[in-house]
C-alpha cells in the first residue's frame, strides 16, 4: 500500500491540504512561490487532482483511493490561472529536494528549454531524486520540458482501451505511458472531478514509484527507474516505441523484484600444476522478490570453464562448486570470474558479474608459485605432510594431486619435477 517514510513532492498549483481525502497523507513542508508564504493552498484544482491520484487516503469511506499511501507535500509554482514562472519552478524543485522529497511530480511543461529549470533538475537528479513529468497535450512529437530532459521520466497518456490518448504528445523522448483519460480525483473545493491529460498520467507513475520505494527502500533511484521500464506492459510496436516508451506502467509487476547477484568467487587453490584440477566456490544470491532459476557461467580470463543451472528462493543464496580441469591450458595467471545470466527484468545487472582472485597454472610441484620447483616447495609440502582438509597444517597448494590429503604422492610429484622452471 505504501510507506509513510516515502515523500512525494507535487510542484503544481498547490494542494488543498485540508481535503478530507488528502489531509491524513499531507505534510506541510512545501512553500507557495506565487504568494511568497508557507501555505501552498490550491486555488485552481489541478495540483489537488494530481495529489489525489498519488495518495488519496485508503479505506476512509470517503471518495477515492490513491495509488500509494505515502506522504505528499506541495510546492505551489502556478497561480489560480495555471501560470507559472521559471524562477518559481526552479526554486520549488530545489526546495522540495532540501525538504527530503524522494520523488518529484511535475505535471506541466513547455516547449522552451529553460537553463534555470534544468540546473534545478540537475540538483535534484544529483541528490538521487526520481523526477516524473507529463509529456504534454499537443498531439505533437515536439519535446516538452522538463519531461524531455534525460534526467526526467516523461509520461504519455493512454485511454480506457490502452490506446494512446488522442491529445498525448509522443516521440523517442517518451519513457513510460499511464492512464490519462477521464481520471476521477480530488479537487480544490473538497470535492472530486474527472480530468484528462498527461498531467493525470504522470502521477500514476509517481504513485507506482512510491510503492516500489516503499517495498524496496534500499534500491537506488536508477535501479528503480529500470524496474519501472522492465515491468511496464509492452503495448503498440514490440519493444520501445514513440507512443508508449517502454510501455504502460504496471503497478503489480513493478512490485515483483528480480535481482540475481554473484557475491563470492573463491578458488580453493591459488597455485596448481599444469593438467591438474582446482575446485572453485561461487555464491549466488537472490536479492529479488520471487524464486528465480538462472544460468551461472565460470570463466578463466575470457574462456568459459564451467556452467551450472541454479534455482534460488527470494532472499537466499546458494553455494556452487565448479571443478576446473586445466588440461589444455598454458602456464599463466588466470583471473576467475562468475557470471549469472540476467533473468527477465533483472533490476541490476552490474552485480551479475564478479571476479575474485587469480589462479596460477605452473609446473606440477611448484607449491609457492615462484615458477620453479626447488627445495622451498619440498619444504612446504614436507611441513604439511600427513595433514588433511580441515586440519590446521593443511596447505591447499601443497595438495598437488587434489586428493584432500598431503602425502608421499605429493612429495613424489614435486621430486619428479625438481629443478624445473619456466619464465
Amino acid at each position: 500500500m505504501g510507506n509513510s517514510s516515502v515523500l512525494v513532492a507535487i510542484i503544481d498549483t498547490g494542494v488543498n491540504w485540508n481535503h478530507p481525502d488528502l489531509v491524513a497523507n499531507y505534510v506541510s513542508l512545501g512553500y507557495d512561490w506565487v504568494n511568497k508564504d508557507s501555505d501552498p493552498m490550491d486555488d485552481n484544482g489541478h495540483g489537488t487532482h494530481v495529489a489525489g491520484i498519488i495518495a488519496a487516503v485508503l479505506n476512509n469511506s470517503v471518495g477515492i483511493s490513491g495509488i500509494s499511501q505515502v506522504k505528499v507535500m506541495a510546492e505551489k509554482g502556478f497561480d489560480w490561472n495555471g501560470t507559472g514562472y521559471e524562477d518559481d519552478l526552479a526554486n520549488a524543485i530545489v526546495h522540495a529536494v532540501d525538504q527530503g522529497a524522494k520523488i518529484i511530480n511535475m505535471s506541466w511543461g513547455d516547449t522552451a528549454n529553460s537553463s534555470l529549470i534544468y540546473h534545478a533538475i540537475r540538483y535534484a537528479y544529483n541528490a538521487g531524486v526520481l523526477l516524473v513529468a507529463s509529456a504534454g497535450n499537443d498531439a505533437s512529437s515536439k519535446k516538452s520540458y522538463p519531461g524531455a530532459y534525460h534526467e526526467v521520466i516523461a509520461v504519455s497518456a493512454t485511454d480506457q482501451s490502452d490506446d494512446p490518448a488522442w491529445f498525448s504528445n509522443y516521440g523517442d523522448w517518451i519513457e513510460l505511458a499511464a492512464p490519462g483519460v477521464s481520471i476521477f480525483s480530488t479537487i480544490w473545493d473538497d470535492s472530486y472531478e474527472y480530468m484528462s491529460g498527461t498531467s493525470m498520467a504522470a502521477p500514476h507513475v509517481a504513485g507506482v514509484t512510491a510503492l516500489i520505494w516503499s517495498k524496496f527502500p534500499r534500491i537506488t533511484r536508477d535501479q528503480l527507474r529500470m524496474q519501472l521500464r522492465n515491468s511496464a506492459d509492452d503495448l503498440g510496436a514490440t519493444g520501445f516505441d514513440v507512443y508508449y516508451g517502454y510501455g504502460r506502467v504496471n503497478a503489480m509487476k513493478a512490485l515483483i523484484l528480480h535481482n540475481i547477484a554473484v557475491t563470492h568467487v573463491s578458488p580453493r587453490k591459488t597455485v596448481i600444476g599444469q593438467e591438474y584440477g582446482v575446485l572453485i566456490d561461487v555464491n549466488v544470491t537472490n536479492r529479488g522478490d520471487i524464486t528465480e532459476t538462472f544460468n551461472v557461467t565460470l570463466y578463466a580470463n575470457t574462456i568459459a570453464i564451467g556452467f551450472q543451472v541454479s534455482t534460488v528462493a527470494a532472499g537466499f543464496f546458494k553455494a556452487l562448486s565448479f571443478l576446473w580441469n586445466t588440461v589444455g591450458f598454458s602456464m599463466n595467471n588466470y583471473t576467475i570470474t562468475a557470471y549469472a545470466r540476467p533473468v527477465p527484468s533483472d533490476i541490476d545487472t552490474a552485480d551479475n558479474l564478479y571476479s575474485d582472485g587469480k589462479v596460477l597454472i605452473t609446473i606440477s610441484g611448484d607449491v609457492n608459485g615462484d615458477k620453479k620447483v626447488d627445495g622451498k616447495d619440498i619444504a612446504i609440502t614436507a611441513q604439511a605432510f600427513g595433514s588433511r582438509i580441515g586440519q590446521s597444517l593443511y596447505t591447499p597448494n601443497a595438495d598437488i594431486n587434489n586428493d584432500g590429503k598431503i602425502e608421499g604422492k605429493d612429495i613424489a610429484i614435486a621430486s619428479k619435477n625438481f629443478g624445473k622452471k619456466w619464465t
